[in-house]
């Protein structure tokens, strides 16, 4: 049987086991913020700066046609029987609209 040792997090201030900690190979050490705290930032910045990111995505889409274009084909290949369901959903969903705009 194996004890799991707890750690604090200087963030929420609970005493959580270590697994709930990420841990960085690079400096050899766990993170000082739980999962949980972490994923809670992480959430909030993407929420604030989902503008920011729109533009660098439009950015990067216009200087990487090609690669773009490589990796949508590759998704689209992958994911064939997910993108045909999705596209009968949507057909199933406006029918409505496709006949009003023939």
């Amino acid at each position: 049987m194996c004890n799991e040792q707890n750690k604090k997090c200087k963030k929420c201030g609970l005493d959580k086991p270590i697994s709930e900690y990420y841990f960085f190979n690079s400096k050899n050490r766990y993170s000082p913020q739980c999962k949980t705290c972490i994923n809670i930032r992480n959430q909030k910045w993407k929420d604030n700066s989902r503008e920011h990111h729109r533009a660098y995505c439009r950015k990067w889409n216009k200087d990487n046609k090609e690669r773009k274009k490589e990796n949508d084909t590759k998704y689209n290949l992958l994911n064939r029987d997910k993108n045909e369901e999705r596209r009968k959903e949507w057909y199933l969903k406006n029918k409505e609209k496709i006949s009003e705009k023939k």
